[in-house]
């Protein structure tokens, strides 16, 4: 299965500067905007924890398409006049491969440890990253670039997803 776990970039930052309820607006505004996302890419199960969401879907293909398509209703919700200070924006990592359907999030193992470091602590705002497994399933699409990427605190690649707008 896939794979998405999000996180919400600039979180400490904004707790330090607008205090503790500053940050819980945020929180409400990163699930209000990414909540019916998730639903409408037929997302098996999703759960939150404060600032973060894991999901999880049937195919590679509707994680992606929903971190697409929450990164697009971000920025228009920061666009809005619902958008407090100075907007929201969000981490995303995938993975997809076999999963145990334990624990909190109902999804461990490794592909789920890859895809969380990804999407927690590499990823920047607005960005998507993907383990190679997610990138095998997907790599054919004509609406994406992909680019292999490494870091030096990371064991294995990853790729960036960047949307073309094309079909």
């Amino acid at each position: 299965m896939a794979i998405l776990a999000l996180d919400m970039s600039g979180l400490t930052e904004s707790a330090m500067e607008g205090g503790d309820l500053a940050s819980m607006l945020k929180i409400f505004d990163i699930q209000k905007v990414c909540a019916p996302v998730f639903m409408e890419h037929r997302a098996i199960d999703i759960h939150t924890y404060a600032d973060d969401f894991i999901s999880t879907f049937e195919t590679a293909g509707q994680a992606l398409d929903s971190a697409f398509e929450i990164h697009h209703r971000i920025h228009a919700f920061n666009q809005s006049p619902l958008a407090t200070g100075k907007g929201i924006s969000c981490c995303i990592g995938l993975g997809y491969g076999a999963v145990y359907r334990i624990g909190q999030n109902k999804a461990s193992g490794d592909e789920m440890n890859r895809t969380s470091k990804l999407g927690e602590d590499t990823a920047r705002g607005f960005e998507t990253l993907l383990t190679e497994a997610c990138y095998r399933q997907v790599r054919h699409r004509q609406d994406a670039v992909f680019e292999e990427r490494h870091h030096e605190s990371l064991p294995f690649p990853f790729y960036t997803a960047v949307e073309t707008g094309k079909r």
